[in-house]
């Protein structure tokens, strides 16, 4: 299970297994796994098969962490189950996990626990739980997977914005805030920028400039996409203006001889 407390919007607060099944009241036969809950599942099937999690035994999962295809499979079907429940999750073939043939797994959840709902942390949990997405973001767009980085960072930055109004805030926290936010926007900023998003790009990094001018990363990130949506004024203007933090920094001074390459033709 994950270090960090889950978020859901649920109002309830729920645990229910297989075992304690009997003794539970008819209300939570119909409670459903939501976002963030801690679950125990069970996958099985005929086939021998490798995967990136157990099979044919019982282990934890957390709805909400996954981090590939087959994760974010196995969560739909958990929020459609009830304690006991079975359902059918499909493995494509996949030749770089050994894989030759599709393989099609039996999910159990035999138990979950709903999470506390995010109205009812403090600012303290809430800014403790962004920085520790943020963090698990940072690993993941290492690692090469955007996508799941790209939800991480929003999850994050949506923790942030329910903190505000920032008068109510510690002033511990309040000192960390505004810096914890712009890595936030920045960092969505990189994830859209890899997927070619760059209408987007252009307006996160606008929010973080607005913030901190000097933002050298969100300056570059933003002319780049000027580039490419072919504002060549704007994006001359952000790279003259990256130019003034870094005289001789090859990425600005590529990417204005891009510029100077365009008008020559």
């Amino acid at each position: 299970m994950s270090g960090c407390p889950s978020i859901q919007d649920s109002s309830e607060q729920d645990s229910v297994s297989l075992s304690s099944f009997q003794d539970q009241p008819y209300r939570t036969f119909h409670i459903r796994p939501q976002d963030g809950a801690s679950c125990k599942i069970i996958l099985d099937t005929k086939d021998p098969v490798s995967l990136e999690y157990p099979v044919q035994k019982e282990f934890d999962l957390c709805i909400g962490e996954s981090e590939s295809p087959l994760g974010d499979d196995i969560e739909d079907k958990l929020r459609t189950l009830k304690v006991g429940e079975k359902c059918s999750v499909h493995v494509a073939e996949n030749k770089e996990m050994n894989r030759d043939k599709s393989v099609t797994l039996t999910l159990t959840l035999s138990q979950f626990e709903n999470c506390i709902p995010v109205y009812q942390l403090s600012n303290e949990e809430k800014f403790e739980k962004a920085k520790c997405l943020k963090e698990k973001g940072l690993d993941l767009f290492k690692s090469g997977k955007n996508e799941y980085a790209f939800k991480r960072f929003s999850q994050a930055l949506k923790l942030l914005i329910l903190m505000l109004p920032k008068e109510k805030m510690a002033e511990a926290i309040s000192a960390e805030y505004d810096t914890l936010r712009i890595q936030c926007y920045s960092n969505i900023a990189a994830c859209q920028l890899k997927e070619e998003s760059y209408d987007y790009v252009v307006a996160n990094c606008t929010k973080v400039l607005d913030i901190e001018p000097g933002n050298v990363k969100c300056i570059y990130r933003r002319a780049k996409a000027y580039f490419c949506l072919k504002k060549y004024d704007l994006c001359k203007n952000d790279v003259f203006e990256g130019l003034k933090f870094e005289p001789k920094s090859k990425t600005f001074n590529d990417l204005n001889t891009s510029l100077n390459d365009i008008k020559e033709t």
